[in-house]
């Protein structure tokens, strides 16, 4: 399948899921698919209370999701960097984000 059949196949599932919540788990599984990314997911954070979770993903371990909200992510370095998250329609890259 081509990038732009890809597109098209997601912008459609987007859409989808606008109207039907439980179809958010395809649109993140498409994304990694679309990228080639060994894991995908949409992190929710509270930058005051530096603390966070991974609300929608595909790719990750349920132990991994765990321990991240229970304890590795009030020692996230994307939580040290809240001018990054404020930047509107950008799409961040972990790797990038660390650096």
């Amino acid at each position: 399948m081509s990038v732009e059949d890809s597109l098209t196949r997601l912008t459609s599932t987007i859409y989808e899921a606008a109207t039907r919540t439980e179809a958010w788990p395809e649109v993140n599984a498409a994304m990694q698919r679309l990228i080639q990314a060994t894991a995908c997911g949409v992190g929710l954070f509270n930058f005051r209370a530096r603390n966070g979770l991974i609300c929608l993903s595909s790719g990750f371990r349920e132990e991994f999701l765990d321990s991240y909200r229970d304890r590795y992510a009030e020692m996230d370095v994307w939580l040290r960097r809240e001018h990054v998250h404020r930047v509107p329609c950008t799409i961040h890259v972990g790797r990038d984000l660390a650096a």
